[in-house]
């Protein structure tokens, strides 16, 4: 994670405001996809199924595959909101708005607030 700048005193424009509401619905978007992808593999194993179905269900599911898409859903969100603070860092740094443009920068380099 970088060193970030602290601003003080800083209020985000409504076009910042926008986009961090952009930002929160991916992450509520993303988390939900986590939560139904996590259930469907296992209401598809176990709902209506007899013992020995069950056990052909899990036997025949790619543990790997649904491991490898529950572990891409950060990857995936982290990314976004990167191309998301990379774009408005990049529009701040054309219209000459210092603090806007070093508030997408901290967010595009991974820092929180505290």
């Amino acid at each position: 994670m970088q060193t970030c700048e602290i601003l003080q005193n800083f209020t985000p424009d409504s076009r910042s405001k926008k986009a961090l509401q952009l930002i929160a619905a991916r992450k509520e978007a993303a988390t939900a996809l986590a939560v139904i992808l996590g259930s469907s593999v296992f209401y598809s194993i176990f709902f209506k199924a007899s013992t020995a179905e069950v056990s052909y269900n899990i036997y025949n599911t790619d543990w790997e595959l649904w491991a490898h898409a529950m572990n891409q859903i950060p990857k995936i969100l982290r990314r976004s909101i990167r191309t998301d603070a990379l774009l408005m860092w990049e529009h701040y740094q054309l219209n000459y708005d210092r603090n806007h443009a070093i508030f997408w920068q901290n967010i595009y380099g991974g820092c929180r607030a505290s």
